[in-house]
């Protein structure tokens, strides 16, 4: 259903994508044309005014030198004086009446009607006028001269006009490819943009499918700085597969790992029990068999309760009472607690804290970790060795130490050890649970802190608790 609906949401998306392209590249289009159709037009339009303005003051020139008849006798003589654009040079009285009229040698034989209503209608404009069966464009300017007349010229804009029209007609007839080109254009370039999406329901579907987890999708860069923002989201995708394939098969072996280990002591619970009712009428062995149930069940019980520990403190649920813990007093009542085992087994337990170093800590939970951490030490130390707890500040941190030079650890056991239940392959039928390492990290990470472990097989080993320092 997941896998459904994210695809249909691709697909929804591509075209989106692509229409918003379309869109975009349309509408800069259509500015861009308008822009140059504007500036086009407004060029054309001021430059025939200029031409018509022009000849306006060369006719008023000539008008103001002999009126009516001298304008009639250049035009008659020197009709070069207005060109070939300029069909119609009228002089109209105050009252727009007739006074003389002139229309180019090409537009007499045409129905001279349309024209001359069109000057006579106003000062200036623009009319549209079918000639002979054909449209033309006549654009007219007037001047009113000293002696109150109209002086009126006419200048046939067709071409103008047509060639603003087949520049329109073409765009017109040009966008209907370029729509089509765009949205399929932009349908590639989404596609092309959304294929990590695509990998990624494909993907998801195939881990719903068949729940293999350890499916990932191709990443299109290798190297980081040529990946994109969809490229960063499959990479960070398959590191959270990554994630969750290591957290289930650390759930998987946790599981393993603590129904071996229940096994054992409830067998033996079930054993002394079986054993004390086969015994009628002896109140001795009932006793010791009650002894036994209770030594195992307390077991049992630790076990859980680290459990929780742990999961309290990696999900940040653990409360913590902190306190400015003083390190010299915390580690000397550990030594003291360890002092009599430590002797029992020829071990030296030393410890170099300076006095004044404090950290800010729930002390109960530090004097649990730093505990598991000596009890460890002294477990795996054989007779004649030495223990060392010490504590210093590093930069922004305070680092407890335990030293030992006990059997060490294997390299390729260094990262298991602070998992939950793991017990190395040489010490597995040593006593213990296995979760000591884990709570040691679980409450340094409880604390804004970490762990870590120096160890060379048949050297020792130095495990670190590195807390934040008091500023």
């Amino acid at each position: 259903m997941f896998s459904g609906t994210l695809h249909n949401l691709r697909a929804k998306l591509n075209l989106r994508l692509a229409a918003v392209f379309s869109i975009l590249f349309i509408a800069s289009f259509l500015l861009l044309f308008g822009i140059t159709y504007v500036m086009l037009s407004t060029s054309l339009h001021r430059e025939d005014r200029e031409t018509m303005g022009l000849k306006l003051l060369e006719l008023w020139t000539q008008y103001r030198l002999g009126g009516i008849p001298k304008l009639q006798m250049e035009l008659i003589v020197a009709g070069d004086i207005v060109g070939e654009d300029i069909v119609l040079i009228r002089v109209a009285n105050p009252e727009n009446g007739t006074l003389f009229v002139w229309v180019h040698g090409d537009w007499r034989s045409r129905n001279l009607e349309p024209l001359l209503g069109a000057a006579a209608r106003a000062m200036g404009g623009i009319y549209n006028l079918r000639l002979n069966g054909k449209r033309h464009v006549l654009e007219t300017a007037s001047l009113r001269m000293t002696d109150g007349n109209i002086l009126q010229i006419g200048m046939d804009v067709t071409s103008r006009a047509y060639l603003l029209s087949r520049i329109r007609i073409t765009f017109a007839f040009g966008m209907i490819p370029l729509v089509v080109l765009s949205f399929l254009t932009g349908s590639f370039l989404a596609a092309r943009s959304l294929r990590p999406i695509a990998r990624l329901s494909s993907t998801a579907r195939s881990i719903i499918d068949t729940g293999k987890i350890d499916a990932r999708i191709p990443v299109r860069h290798s190297q980081p700085g040529g990946r994109d923002e969809l490229d960063e989201l499959v990479v960070l995708f398959n590191r959270m597969l990554e994630r969750i394939e290591v957290l289930i098969r650390g759930m998987r072996d946790a599981l393993d790992n603590v129904a071996h280990d229940l096994r054992t002591p409830m067998t033996r619970l079930r054993g002394s029990a079986e054993v004390a009712l086969r015994s009628p009428d002896n109140p001795g062995g009932y006793r010791e068999a009650l002894e036994d149930c209770l030594e195992e069940s307390e077991q049992i019980i630790t076990m859980l309760n680290t459990l929780m520990d742990i999961s309290e403190a990696e999900t940040g649920a653990m409360k913590l009472n902190r306190e400015q813990v003083a390190l010299s007093s915390l580690v000397d009542d550990c030594v003291e607690l360890y002092r009599y085992p430590a002797e029992e087994k020829e071990v030296v337990l030393e410890s170099a804290v300076p006095a004044d170093l404090y950290v800010d800590a729930d002390k109960n939970r530090l004097r649990q970790a730093l505990l598991n951490l000596m009890d460890n030490a002294l477990k795996y130390t054989p007779s004649g060795g030495r223990i060392d707890i010490t504590a210093q500040e590093k930069g922004e941190y305070t680092v407890l130490q335990v030293r030992d030079n006990g059997s060490g650890i294997e390299e390729g056991e260094l990262e298991q050890i602070w998992n939950r239940l793991y017990r190395g392959r040489k010490h597995r039928s040593t006593p213990g649970l296995g979760l000591g390492l884990s709570l040691v990290k679980a409450i340094a990470a409880a604390h804004g802190g970490s762990v870590d472990v120096e160890s060379s097989p048949g050297e020792g080993s130095t495990f670190s608790i590195i807390l934040p320092r008091i500023i």
